[in-house]
C-alpha cells in the first residue's frame, strides 16, 4: 500500500498546527520546569549564605562570651569580688584545727613494682634481606596451612 501525498498543502493545516502547538507547551513547560528549579537552588544557596553568617555570628558571640568569661575568672577579679563580699585571708590565728577522739589516720602502704630489665641486644645483625625471607617464609607457611 502506497501513502498517497495531499496535492494541496492545505489539508495538513490542521495536523501542522497540532504540532507546534504541542511543541510550544512542551517547551513552556520545560521552561517553568527549569525557572522552578532555578528559584529552588536559589532560594536554598540564600538560605546557606544566610545560615553561614548567623553561624559566624555565633562563633564571634562564643568568643566573646569566653573572653568575658576568662576576665571574670582572673585571679584580680576573684579576690576583688571575695574583697566585696566580706572574705580575708586567713591568719594563723584564725584557723582552727577539729581534733577527733580515735581517729586514726591510715597512711596508704607503698608496694613496689618490680621492674624486669629487658635484655639489649649487643649488636644489630637485621638487614632486609633478613625481613624479606622471614616474610617470604611466613607467606609459604600460609599457603601451606591453607593448602591443609
Amino acid at each position: 500500500m502506497t501513502r498517497q501525498w495531499p496535492q494541496n498543502l492545505n489539508d495538513n493545516q490542521p495536523q501542522v498546527v497540532a504540532v507546534l502547538i504541542l511543541l510550544g507547551v512542551v517547551a513552556l513547560m520545560m521552561g517553568g520546569l527549569y525557572l522552578a528549579q532555578s528559584t529552588t537552588n536559589i532560594t536554598t544557596a540564600r538560605d546557606i549564605n544566610e545560615l553561614q553568617r548567623q553561624r559566624s555570628i555565633l562563633l564571634r558571640e562564643n568568643e566573646r562570651l569566653r573572653a568575658e568569661i576568662a576576665n571574670y575568672q582572673s585571679i584580680d577579679n576573684l579576690m576583688t569580688r571575695a574583697a566585696t563580699l566580706g572574705f580575708a585571708d586567713a591568719d594563723p590565728d584564725d584557723i582552727q584545727y577539729l581534733i577527733v577522739d580515735n581517729y586514726v589516720y591510715a597512711q596508704p602502704t607503698i608496694v613496689p613494682t618490680p621492674i624486669q630489665p629487658t635484655p639489649t641486644p649487643t649488636n644489630y645483625e637485621d638487614n632486609f634481606a633478613g625481613w624479606l625471607a622471614r616474610q617470604f617464609d611466613a607467606l609459604r607457611k600460609q599457603f601451606e596451612e591453607w593448602a591443609n
